[in-house]
């Protein structure tokens, strides 16, 4: 998140696209804290072994504890499957300017807000498994399991899609060579979310689903605790060696060796190291 707002002030190709990214590593920064907090609530505050595991916790603090997971959860879900639409616009609207950020953050923060409500006024924030959650006995938690599927299954079938695109797509000779090497590597570091956040998911889907059958498994659990923190270390690293971030730093570094350079040799230079599209005449 520190690197992108230093990225963002000195690239111009792709910002809305990378902000998404880094919308998206709050969310999982948010929610990876909250588990920490959630870990220590039920750490100094344990449920006796005569209670139920998965029961209503009228405590404030679990209540408010579970909503912000929840919150979190579904907007860290909610910007990957932005991306992943974000990245079938890419292929099928021409005019790539004309690609909106706005409508993103209506989408995923109303969303975000809307499941809370309704949540709660089902009542299904509770002392589980897995803390202070969804109750898995309760509707709540085929609510909350009904969003994630659907995230998950349309970024599969974009994905498809995508790939069934490229496959018809030919070279185009409307921009450099610069141009088209450039999309490339954006839409395969968009795929790499997508990919990481379907194979990360599919693990709460999993855990949720066994609990609910009355089968829980104890490794399976400690796989669940860690798998979103897993997913913004794999996010980080997608983003920390895509081309784009590190041609920010080679211009960096050349900013810093060329102070002496005339203006016009200057601009040539960073125009060259950002990866700046250039229309070909």
């Amino acid at each position: 998140m520190i690197t992108y707002m230093k990225f963002k002030s000195s690239s111009s190709s792709s910002s809305s696209s990378h902000s998404l990214v880094f919308f998206l590593s709050l969310s999982n920064f948010m929610l990876t804290a909250n588990n920490v907090v959630n870990a220590l609530y039920s750490h100094y505050y344990p449920i006796s072994e005569d209670d139920n595991r998965d029961h209503v916790d009228t405590q404030d603090v679990c209540i408010v504890i579970a909503s912000v997971a929840q919150f979190t959860a579904i907007s860290s879900s909610s910007w990957n499957f932005m991306i992943s639409v974000h990245l079938l616009r890419s292929f099928t609207q021409k005019d790539k300017t004309q690609i909106l950020e706005w409508p993103y953050h209506i989408y995923v923060w109303g969303i975000s807000f809307l499941n809370i409500g309704v949540l709660l006024f089902l009542k299904g924030f509770g002392r589980t498994i897995d803390g202070c959650w969804i109750i898995v006995s309760a509707l709540a938690n085929i609510f909350w399991l009904s969003f994630i599927i659907f995230y998950i299954a349309s970024c599969i079938v974009i994905l498809i899609v995508i790939h069934t695109k490229l496959k018809k797509t030919k070279p185009t000779i409307m921009y450099s060579d610069v141009l088209q090497k450039r999309e490339h590597n954006f839409r395969m570091q968009m795929i790499k979310y997508t990919v990481i956040f379907i194979v990360v998911w599919c693990i709460p889907i999993l855990t949720r689903i066994l609990f609910s059958l009355h089968l829980q498994s104890t490794i399976l659990l400690r796989i669940n605790a860690t798998c979103i923190s897993f997913q913004a270390l794999a996010n980080s690293i997608v983003w920390a060696t895509s081309p784009q971030f590190l041609d920010y730093f080679k211009t960096s570094a050349s900013r810093h060796r060329r102070m002496g350079m005339p203006p016009d040799e200057h601009d040539q230079l960073l125009i060259h190291n950002s990866g700046r599209v250039v229309p070909v005449p």
